[in-house]
């Protein structure tokens, strides 16, 4: 039975939207489990302080990308080249590192932001196309690399990781490039202030679902210790997951929906509420059975409700932000997603002090929750003006 090429393409783009965080999963149970939580939450918190760097770097650039390419397809490589010089001034922020870190460990560091920064770049290109299986192929690669690594390690050693994690980031962006050849087209990019510019509301978007899925392990990593900041790490990433869902759907025709009908979109938008409820139930059972009899992370009950409940609003809301950058109301997007991300903040600064784990889990939810009532109040305000 041949799949339909639209089911096809789901399906593609959530092996490899799922494939960089069951890889990371993955890789996080297994260095837990050799070399402790107190070991691993060592190298955490530098792959935190170094995801600061690329994310600065990426600028909203994928999300602003794709727009662009579906109004103006004959630009999409000079926009594409235009990006990648102007955002690489960001790179210079990196010098920083070597004040942070030894010299033998910023020697790493700074050439893998760089080369994590171009993998990023051409991540655009890879929606946009449907290259999904050479993405999966590149995240493989990398997995694979990263594994040897860590298993050939006979005792735990940061720079060592970190030279392996480079190499495993240098084969990635080089299928990538081979792939999709994004260099070789007779075009030329420019540095342009006005795109870094143009790019701000994508980026602050970012910024905030940066805040939404990372924050509370930055103040976890700064008031609690190692041990419990890489057994939080692996909790959350199980569930971002599960949250994510409903945008790894809705991604491949990201470039389309600017350009369905408002009755096509509202069938989509039925269908993520349809399965919303069940989806969230079955995926936080499953990483409560996994975590609890497969590894070492130990957590109440609990601690995988909450979680689940924080899954559910995603799903309800995800094309809500669509609509609203059809209808170029990104500041909508961006003040909704701030309100959210400040609400997770304060909660995580006054609980993760005192209750650890479970301060950084009331954030999310009461984040999530909060988030969905204001996008199905601006929603609801926008109908009453029609």
């Amino acid at each position: 039975m041949q799949i339909p090429r639209k089911l096809n393409t789901i399906l593609l783009n959530l092996v490899r939207s799922f494939a960089a965080s069951i890889f990371n999963f993955t890789i996080a149970i297994i260095g837990v489990r050799t070399f402790g939580t107190e070991n691993w939450g060592e190298l955490v918190s530098i792959s935190l302080t170094l995801f600061v760097f690329s994310f600065i770097a990426s600028w909203g650039n994928t999300e602003f990308l794709i727009r662009s390419y579906g109004k103006h397809p004959a630009l999409i490589y000079q926009n594409f080249l235009s990006s990648l010089l102007t955002r690489s001034v960001f790179l210079l922020l990196t010098i920083v590192l070597f004040f942070v870190y030894p010299i033998h460990i910023a020697l790493i560091v700074v050439p893998l932001i760089c080369v994590q920064f171009l993998s990023e770049s051409i991540n655009s290109l890879v929606v946009y196309h449907h290259k999904f299986k050479v993405h999966i192929l590149a995240e493989i690669v990398l997995f694979l690399t990263v594994l040897t690594a860590l298993l050939s390690l006979d005792s735990f050693s940061v720079s060592y990781f970190l030279i392996f994690y480079l190499i495993a980031n240098l084969a990635k962006a080089g299928i990538l490039i081979f792939a999709l050849k994004p260099f070789s087209h007779r075009v030329r990019g420019k540095f342009d202030v006005k795109l870094i510019v143009s790019m701000v509301p994508f980026f602050l978007v970012v910024f905030s679902g940066w805040m939404h899925s990372k924050i509370e392990l930055y103040i976890i990593d700064f008031f609690r210790s190692p041990s419990e900041l890489s057994q939080y790490q692996i909790l959350a990433t199980a569930f971002i997951m599960l949250q994510g869902t409903s945008s790894f759907i809705i991604y491949p025709f990201s470039k389309h929906i600017y350009r369905l009908k408002a009755k096509t979109v509202n069938k989509i938008q039925r269908i993520l509420f349809l399965i919303s409820f069940p989806s969230a139930l079955l995926g936080g059972t499953a990483i409560w059975l996994f975590l609890s009899f497969y590894t070492p992370i130990r957590f109440d009950i609990s601690i995988y409700i909450l979680m689940t409940l924080a899954s559910i609003p995603p799903f309800l809301f995800a094309l809500d932000i669509y609509k609203l950058y059809k209808t170029n109301m990104e500041k909508e997007v961006v003040r909704i997603s701030f309100v959210g991300a400040f609400v997770k903040l304060g909660i995580a600064l006054v609980f993760v002090p005192l209750y650890g784990v479970l301060g950084g889990v009331l954030g999310v939810v009461v984040s999530q929750w909060v988030m969905l009532l204001l996008y199905k109040i601006d929603r609801l305000t926008v109908l009453l003006r029609k």
